[in-house]
């Protein structure tokens, strides 16, 4: 009896064993093939945003500590000009800055026409956010590139986009553009991601970025884009390997607006393309799924905006799925709240009045890609440490399965994460004396730190925590210096 037991025992054991480390998508339950959580780590997170130096944010610090320095250094000489138009004020300074860090060539978006070329510091900058966020889709990244082609392509159609005033696919060719001119936008027949028209008062709020650019094309949540969130897609695309970023901008927008205390200001505007050459077709190389925000632990500064929808791709294991048979349900752990999209649900990209009911729950599903993101209403904030799950029923496997897929996406804050590893041994938010004082206090055996804390502590990396470490959060909080060794 005991044997018939334990030989049951070790059976029903063995089957679970080999479970464990059968590829998931082979990992079959029945008929239902269940989808296990990935394993990209927030310690690796981290550490790949370290090395690309990339956490998701866009930022106008430079640009905000070089007006606010000018100001304070000239404001006697620039007073009346400064209060009789602000903003005219800060556009100019603003212009002139952005020139000088972003450009080799400055763009001309007025005849006589001229293209401009990007300093290799933003050409770079869009490449290592292209490679962060295919890392965390859990997809190749190590073979991207930007080509001097698409660059050159992409730069063309900015200015396009600058001159005209718009953005899209099929942009016109201006009367006084010259032939040539306008046939170096189109590409080359290639693929071309669109964006952005950023308008805005001044650069002050809207700070150029093509780091930030991508994000924003990650988003994919305007009426237009959110049935199928084709620029996300294409992003994520493991075929699309070359990619090219152009950017130009202008100051003098047609139409103007008064703010008390500033008076009336044209606008600022930043227009971005990005060309893109695919090798194959989507989904050509995906076995299992891409999920947007992908499973596992998932920087919220990467989707931080009850706007932005949800993404799954199903990958050559599964067959087209249907709207009429999929169910959706997406849960959020912290008070159990549930959103379940079907074939009832609406595609709101299909009506505009729709979209902008932030009321109603969105699904459509577009070849194998799933796109949905629950009402906003009852979505609220994500929060740091928020946990979705997503589960997804009504699909079959390549071979006919009937099969589900589930996973979790558990949200952390980047940022705070970055910041453990810069010197903020306190645990606070940003580096202060007090970081300092208690290295120090380590070093002179007051208070000991834990071995979490001496890792962080060690801000220049070498022989643990030493002398050297206090000393240069000290220089990093006078403005001595502005990256720890570790940083670079």
């Amino acid at each position: 009896m005991k044997k018939a037991w334990f030989k049951g025992f070790s059976l029903v054991l063995a089957a679970v064993l080999a479970l464990a480390v059968v590829p998931v998508s082979e990992a079959a339950l029945g008929d239902t093939v269940i989808e296990m959580n990935r394993a990209i780590t927030r310690e690796s997170i981290v550490e790949m945003a370290i090395k690309l130096k990339h956490t998701g944010f866009d930022g106008a610090e430079k640009l905000e500590d070089y007006l606010n320095k000018f100001l304070r250094e000239n404001f006697d000489e620039y007073r009346d000009e400064y209060f009789n138009d602000g903003i005219a004020f800060e556009n100019r300074l603003s212009k002139e800055y952005i020139h000088d860090i972003y450009f080799d060539v400055i763009p001309s978006v007025k005849k006589p026409y001229r293209a401009g070329t990007l300093k290799s510091e933003p050409i770079n900058d869009t490449l290592n956010a292209l490679k962060m966020v295919r890392y965390l889709a859990g997809l190749p990244y190590d073979d991207l590139s930007m080509t001097n082609g698409l660059n050159t392509s992409a730069q063309h159609r900015a200015v396009l986009a600058a001159a005209t005033g718009t953005i899209g696919h099929d942009l016109p060719k201006p009367a006084d553009m010259e032939p040539e001119f306008y046939q170096a936008t189109l590409n080359g027949g290639y693929d071309q991601c669109e964006l952005m028209h950023c308008l805005s008062t001044s650069p002050r709020v809207h700070m150029p970025s093509t780091a930030g650019a991508i994000l924003s094309l990650m988003d994919d949540d305007g009426s237009n884009n959110i049935s199928a969130a084709g620029h996300r897609l294409e992003i994520l695309n493991p075929n699309t390997k070359e990619f090219g970023m152009g950017y130009a901008h202008r100051f003098d927008y047609p139409r103007s607006l008064t703010i008390p205390g500033y008076g009336t200001s044209n606008f600022y505007e930043s227009y971005y393309y990005v060309h893109t050459k695919r090798l194959l077709g989507i989904g050509a190389e995906i076995d299992t799924y891409v999920a947007w925000p992908n499973s596992g632990d998932f920087p919220v500064e990467y989707f931080n905006d009850t706007s932005y929808p949800w993404s799954l791709t199903l990958g050559a294991d599964y067959q087209t799925p249907n709207k009429n048979d999929i169910t959706l349900t997406l849960t959020r752990t912290r008070d159990n709240k549930k959103w379940t999209f079907d074939k009832n649900t609406l595609n709101l990209g299909e009506n505009t009045n729709n979209y902008r009911n932030s009321s109603l729950d969105h699904l459509n599903v577009y070849g194998k890609n799933i796109v949905f993101r629950p009402n906003e209403k009852e979505l609220g904030r994500i929060l740091t440490d928020d946990v979705f799950k997503v589960s997804l029923s009504g699909i079959k496997t390549a071979n006919g399965m009937s099969a589900a897929l589930s996973y979790d996406v558990k949200f952390f804050n980047l940022g705070r994460e970055i910041g453990k590893i810069l010197g903020c041994v306190s645990g606070g938010e940003n580096l202060s004396i007090t970081d300092a004082r208690m290295i120090l206090q380590h070093l002179v055996g007051k208070s000991l730190l834990t071995p979490e804390q001496q890792d962080i502590a060690d801000v220049d990396g070498k022989d643990g925590v030493t002398i050297t470490d206090a000393r240069l959060v000290l220089q990093k909080l006078v403005g001595k210096i502005e990256k720890f060794p570790r940083e670079l």
